[in-house]
């Protein structure tokens, strides 16, 4: 198990849980990795977990590895599980932040008090979840104090649909994302102006710009939204998150809270 950083962490625990079992898990955890090797002149030797991750994810899978200090940017808890998105803080940045920058974690037990902003610091394995890079199970998940993140909070990179689109190419069948999805897989993003293309069907509406045709379908894992036809955005901040269902590989953009769908 690894040490905590400093003496003001504090463990977060899930209700129901006794505290005896919570040792137990943590006890259990497979040794992380404080770092993962990269090659020499890859541009990623001074890179955070997080990115040297994100940029390389299957040749790290099934590698449990120590994330953080992060940035907690999305989350969503219910009474049986807990998701959440973590990002690499400004004040850590390197070359080409944010690209790489974020990830997605899976805890299989409720989170109690995580919430975006907070700063972090967690075990977990990596995996591919629906063609998402995922860090699950999740363990060791420590409060750190602010001042471990830095002073600077996480600002939404601005980035234009086709850049980061659903699909490029309405015509041909089938999905084909933009050049930076991937890039920007876990990371927190602004689109707009934009427009809703159709109508919510089962919590997702696609968006477009302005007489642009690549879509960006808006998602509902972390905020619910019901969009009508025609309806405009100046802009819609989220997370950038990837979903592979019935052999289709999608980008999803996800808004964490009405705040961040502008009218």
């Amino acid at each position: 198990m690894a040490p905590p950083h400093r003496s003001e962490s504090r463990a977060l625990f899930s209700p129901g849980i006794p505290f005896a079992i919570a040792i137990t898990l943590l006890l259990a955890s497979a040794p992380a990795l404080a770092g993962v090797e990269i090659e020499y002149g890859s541009g990623f030797e001074d890179a955070s977990v997080i990115e040297r991750v994100q940029h390389d994810s299957a040749q790290y899978s099934g590698t449990n590895v120590h994330i953080g200090p992060a940035l907690v940017t999305g989350v969503k808890t219910t009474a049986n599980n807990s998701l959440f998105f973590v990002q690499v803080p400004p004040a850590m940045a390197g070359p080409g932040y944010p690209r790489y920058s974020g990830i997605k974690a899976f805890s299989s037990v409720p989170i109690v008090g995580l919430a975006v902003g907070d700063c972090v610091s967690f075990d977990g394995t990596v995996i591919e979840f629906q063609d998402a890079t995922e860090l699950s199970p999740v363990s060791n998940l420590l409060l750190e104090v602010a001042s471990a993140c830095g002073a600077l909070p996480i600002v939404p990179c601005v980035v234009g649909v086709s850049n980061i689109a659903s699909d490029v190419d309405l015509i041909t069948a089938g999905f084909q994302p933009g050049a930076l999805s991937e890039v920007f897989e876990g990371v927190l993003v602004r689109i707009g102006p934009v427009v809703a293309a159709a109508s919510s069907v089962a919590g997702v509406f696609p968006v477009t710009e302005p007489a642009m045709l690549p879509r960006m379908d808006i998602g509902s894992t972390l905020f619910d939204y019901s969009a009508v036809v025609s309806e405009t955005f100046p802009s819609i901040t989220g997370i950038v998150d990837q979903l592979g269902i019935n052999a289709a590989n999608e980008y999803r953009l996800l808004p964490r809270a009405a705040s961040d769908l502008q009218h």
